[in-house]
């Protein structure tokens, strides 16, 4: 693999863009917006083309126009939700053939989490700007760049081959039935398309990736990567203690969502070693920095906000050796469905300082459970070291009374 680095933009394209935005994945204004064009009237223009096909099928059986345009947008809003889980399973099956570790997936507004067990699901409105997204981990034993080039091309990959069934199926069916196989075979083949054009709404698009990847031959010690570093680290079981510090230090010299990020690891590190103290204060570094990030770069935060609140009261009651901090806290489903071993774990830590021994051990038991589910190898490792903290706290109380 080359160690070339990814192209420097120029001045007229850092000026124009957010500091939020990775310097991979620029492009001149101009040619931006060209390629949000393309993706917009492509989806359009197949979707229309779908409509036209469901609306003439229809009204060979129906003459009511108002009940064939309503069948038919029902048609058309069933293609997009089956295009896009397509699309999201092409991303899983090829992030798992590489050997990369899936940690969420969205489908419209279904969100998928697996665990060691099971995969848990909710309906929940994505953050994203994105019909669907997979979040996986590369596999830390395998080159990063083949892994990457392998999911992005994953997602267009599944439209296609559904796309390919729906023509088959358009050929041998006969009536409403294959006009209904061909109109989704032909939004199918647009949305593919439109996921090539490299273009940037919330996130990069996979064409926009699959290019970065396959043209600039990113190393894998590039520092724009080290929160993938870092990631599978944490999937391998190496707790925020024992990461590269040349990687966390990548991050806070790089764009605020690392800096943040970073901050996350100081102050999980810090309550790795027991160092209260210095992971309050790496929480109040998190929240300083959260306060500057956009309204939209917050609201993808979000649960990782609420946990930095969470570990920091957590960190500040241990500090102070009484429970006010905890008092102050309140639960939110949304981070708490994530981490579900969080929320248990700081309760067990309030019942130990009042010393309700029953409490904390029911508490530290649930907690234990989820920790020991999670995908995660790094959660096992620290949530066990948490747990005999909260221990530690619940001895000292017995000793006071």
């Amino acid at each position: 693999m080359t160690t070339s680095q990814p192209p420097i933009p120029s001045a007229d394209e850092q000026a124009a863009t957010p500091s939020e935005v990775s310097p991979l994945w620029l492009q001149p204004p101009g040619r931006e917006k060209f390629w949000r064009f393309c993706v917009n009237n492509t989806v359009a223009i197949a979707a229309a083309v779908a409509m036209w096909l469901m609306v003439d099928s229809f009204s060979r059986g129906i003459d009511a126009v108002l009940v064939n345009l309503m069948l038919a947008c029902f048609s058309v809003a069933a293609f997009v939700f089956i295009a896009i889980a397509a699309h999201e399973l092409g991303h899983f099956i090829c992030a798992r053939l590489a050997g990369m570790t899936v940690i969420r997936v969205q489908i419209g507004h279904l969100e998928l989490l697996p665990s060691r067990r099971r995969w848990r699901f909710r309906w929940r409105k994505t953050v994203l700007k994105a019909g669907g997204f997979v979040i996986a981990v590369p596999d830390i034993a395998k080159p990063l760049r083949a892994q990457m080039l392998g999911m992005m091309a994953g997602g267009v990959l599944g439209n296609l081959a559904t796309a390919g069934l729906a023509f088959l199926a358009a050929v041998y069916l006969s009536g409403a039935a294959s006009t209904a196989a061909l109109a989704f075979a032909i939004f199918s083949v647009g949305y593919a398309v439109a996921n090539c054009f490299p273009v940037r709404v919330s996130i990069p698009s996979d064409g926009m990736q699959f290019f970065a990847w396959l043209r600039h031959r990113i190393p894998d010690d590039h520092p724009e990567l080290a929160s993938l570093r870092l990631m599978r680290a944490s999937l391998a079981g190496i707790t925020a203690d024992r990461v590269d510090e040349n990687d966390v230090r990548d991050l806070e010299t790089g764009l605020l969502p690392s800096r943040i990020l970073a901050a996350w690891i100081r102050l999980k590190a810090a309550q790795m070693r027991s160092e209260w103290p210095a992971a309050v204060a790496h929480g109040q570094t998190f929240e300083t920095l959260f306060a500057s990030a956009s309204p939209e770069l917050a609201v993808q935060l979000a649960d990782l906000h609420w946990m930095a609140q969470i570990e920091t009261a957590f960190s500040q009651s241990l500090a102070d050796a009484r429970p006010d901090a905890l008092r102050t806290l309140t639960k939110d489903d949304g981070p708490h469905w994530l981490a579900p071993y969080l929320w248990p774990r700081v309760q067990a830590l309030l019942a130990a300082f009042d010393g309700n021994i029953s409490a904390r051990e029911a508490l530290l038991a649930e907690s234990k459970r989820w920790a020991e589910q999670s995908v995660d190898g790094a959660v096992g490792v620290g949530e066990r070291v948490m747990r005999e903290v909260v221990a530690a706290v619940s001895c000292q109380a017995e000793k006071a009374l």
